[in-house]
């Protein structure tokens, strides 16, 4: 390994904020470094999301009147 490598691990190691990297939605094998754009996805989003389109949308399907 080289000394850049260990270097980057200990920094890794010693971040404070390292604990929030659970809070959102990053591929494995990816290094965000792009602190220039909306950022990635917070893990809270996908389930409210979900939670609004079944709560809002599911009085907008189609009902057939029964036939009998």
């Amino acid at each position: 390994m080289n000394d850049l490598k260990l270097l980057a691990e200990k920094m890794d190691a010693d971040d404070p904020l390292a604990s929030w990297r659970d809070r959102f939605v990053i591929p494995d094998g990816l290094t965000y470094l792009d602190g220039n754009s909306l950022g990635v996805l917070p893990a809270h989003v996908p389930p409210r999301v979900a939670d609004a389109v079944t709560s809002c949308c599911s009085s907008f399907s189609t009902r057939l009147p029964n036939s009998g």
